[in-house]
């Protein structure tokens, strides 16, 4: 037996169903019989037998019980990485759920976003951490109770750090935001003010004859890092450091090298993160 459904809703959550029978055998067709299978499902509702070939008939198909059917889920099938830096100032997220193409709900840093189309394209994003959310939701009502969540920071460019004597501003298109700070000069510092940290990460360029930098937090020093690499890159992320909690102080980047170019983009501060659940 076979159905093919076609769905007249009807109150008091009791849905009542056109189907097409196609049966083989013989049998009798009996209408009004009650089916507790989903009408997506292909199954006859049971107590409907019907003679050979093709005929109609009104049956009622009843939800299971409220409580028994299992929320929607919802997972994140395209973003930036899970607490990644991105150094520029858009992303796209897209998203599936289980079952598949309900309606959602998204966020954008705690405030609601509309969403349609399991796509979202963000642009205009400002430096530091961002969170995005997405939940399903099903005809009934029902929310996914845990939402995809995705959070990653978005650098400080070098426009907004404080620059100390050493240091040349430049442009180049290749770099974040068109802009870079370059020094050869030991000693040369950038810095910023005090600030609550969770994760630090430097934009910069590499290449064979880079130099070397020493980043502290506060009097804390975070350790040494080299530019160096085998080919000359823009827009390189070398993480500084990352913390089970939140520290706060002024963050200093110190270049170590001498007589090297050391070339800055910006900086990454990731600055909070909250995230029960975060999908690849």
């Amino acid at each position: 037996m076979r159905l093919r459904w076609h769905h007249d809703p009807v109150p008091h959550r009791t849905h009542a169903l056109v189907a097409t029978v196609l049966v083989l055998g013989q049998g009798v067709l009996t209408p009004g019989a009650v089916s507790t299978s989903a009408p997506s499902q292909p199954e006859a509702p049971t107590g409907v037998t019907a003679a050979a070939g093709e005929q109609r008939a009104t049956v009622a198909w009843v939800p299971p019980a409220a409580g028994t059917v299992p929320p929607p889920e919802t997972r994140i099938t395209r973003g930036p990485r899970p607490r990644g830096v991105v150094p520029r100032r858009s992303s796209r997220f897209t998203w599936a759920s289980t079952p598949e193409g309900l309606p959602t709900r998204c966020t954008l840093d705690r405030r609601a976003v509309p969403c349609e189309d399991g796509e979202l394209r963000l642009s205009g994003l400002g430096p530091g951490t961002h969170g995005f959310t997405v939940a399903a939701r099903d005809p009934d009502g029902g929310e996914d109770p845990s939402p995809a969540a995705r959070f990653w920071t978005v650098p400080l460019d070098d426009r907004h750090l404080d620059v100390g004597s050493g240091w040349r501003r430049g442009r180049q298109p290749a770099a974040y935001r068109g802009t870079l700070l370059r020094a050869t000069r030991r000693g040369a510092t950038l810095s910023t003010p005090g600030i609550d940290v969770r994760a630090l990460a430097l934009v910069a360029s590499v290449g064979p004859r880079a130099g070397s930098v020493t980043a502290f937090l506060g009097g804390r020093r975070l350790g040494e890092f080299d530019l160096q690499a085998p080919s000359r890159r823009t827009r390189r992320v070398i993480p500084l450091a990352s913390f089970a909690g939140v520290h706060n102080g002024r963050i200093r980047v110190v270049v170590r090298s001498r007589g090297k170019p050391v070339v800055v983009d910006g900086l990454a501060v990731e600055t909070w993160f909250v995230a029960p659940r975060q999908t690849d």
